[in-house]
């Protein structure tokens, strides 16, 4: 019949992108292919990127998502609107409150929260600087950091005496170029 037998050759060639990286690609391609219900309402949970505000904002009302809607399609006034999912699929009285929101003023309010963080991102930067600062400061960090001080200190006085030793002609050229290019090597803290 023409048939062989198939083998599966693991790194048999470089890989386009890291195992690591296919695993968690793999992961959630697998959590977004799984339907999930989220509550015993019935609002489940979509993975969808059709629309740039898929499956990100909800309801302030009930908790169901948005959907995109498109009010009068087919002719020059169409817009598109996100309206709750469960007034559009259960109908308007299972959720009176909701009102349909604009698309562009959903994109308005994006851009301008994107911009405030990125326009303050120093308060971030200072938080981040104070712990670094805490944990610079701990004991452990500190002995650590004597004991590094220490061993620069020993190696630089190592380096000072083969210097010597090397201009009284107690030891070769040969000798010194070899102790030196094993004194520095990074030691294990």
């Amino acid at each position: 019949m023409g048939e062989e037998n198939q083998y599966y050759l693991r790194d048999h060639h470089e890989p386009i992108v890291s195992r690591e990286i296919w695993d968690k690609a793999e992961e959630i391609r697998m959590k977004r292919s799984r339907n999930k219900v989220v509550e015993t309402t019935g609002n489940r949970e979509r993975y969808t990127r059709q629309y740039s505000f898929s499956s990100m904002c909800e309801c302030a009302y009930c908790g169901h998502k948005l959907t995109r809607r498109t009010r009068h399609s087919r002719s020059d006034y169409e817009k598109p609107v996100w309206q709750c999912m469960n007034a559009t699929k259960n109908g308007i009285a299972n959720c009176p409150n909701c009102k349909a929101v604009d698309e562009a003023i959903l994109e308005g309010a994006f851009l301008d929260a994107f911009g405030l963080l990125a326009g303050n991102f120093d308060d971030v930067l200072d938080v981040v600087l104070s712990y670094v600062a805490e944990s610079a400061d701990s004991d452990e960090n500190m002995r650590k950091k004597q004991q590094i001080d220490k061993d620069i200190s020993s190696l630089e006085s190592k380096k000072s005496r083969m210097t010597d030793m090397l201009i009284d002609g107690t030891i070769s050229k040969e000798v010194y170029e070899e102790s030196q290019r094993f004194s520095f090597l990074p030691q294990p803290i």
